[in-house]
């Protein structure tokens, strides 16, 4: 039993492998943290593009926005919800906020602006391991003047 407890001692076969076990945890946690966190910063950036195009839709009361010529809330929301799929990002009605005639912070005077607010509800596939991005709720919001 000794002489087997010394061979095994002086062994240098598998530290190779023990090193890689012990190297490979870490280096996996971050890459699933940058893959993640620029995850959100991806949905982040899509709903702020997707928030711009549906305002000046509404503001312009574009085709894609409008019915007969008029501001739609259902044409808008639709237009909001396809523009954000194209990101691959899926909105549903109650995370699109609309406002065809609101007050833009920052803006004043007469015009009334078309103000779309967007949220999203981050979930991240690696929850335990990154518990700061699971559950957050990721939001942008755009203003553009009403076409008079």
């Amino acid at each position: 039993m000794r002489v087997t407890l010394r061979k095994w001692r002086r062994s240098e076969t598998g530290g190779a492998t023990l090193e890689f076990a012990l190297v490979s945890v870490p280096l996996l946690l971050v890459m699933f943290g940058v893959a993640e966190f620029g995850r959100s910063i991806w949905i982040q950036q899509a709903l702020q593009n997707t928030s711009f195009k549906v305002a000046r839709c509404a503001g312009l009361a574009l085709a894609s926005c409008a019915a007969s010529g008029a501001y739609s809330a259902s044409a808008t929301l639709s237009y909001a919800e396809t523009m954000a799929k194209q990101w691959g990002v899926t909105l549903g009605s109650s995370n699109v906020t609309l406002s065809h005639a609101s007050s833009c912070p920052g803006q004043s005077g007469l015009t009334t602006f078309s103000m779309v607010t967007l949220t999203y509800p981050f979930s991240t596939v690696v929850a335990k391991l990154i518990p700061q991005l699971d559950g957050k709720t990721i939001s942008a919001s755009a203003c553009f003047p009403n076409a008079s």
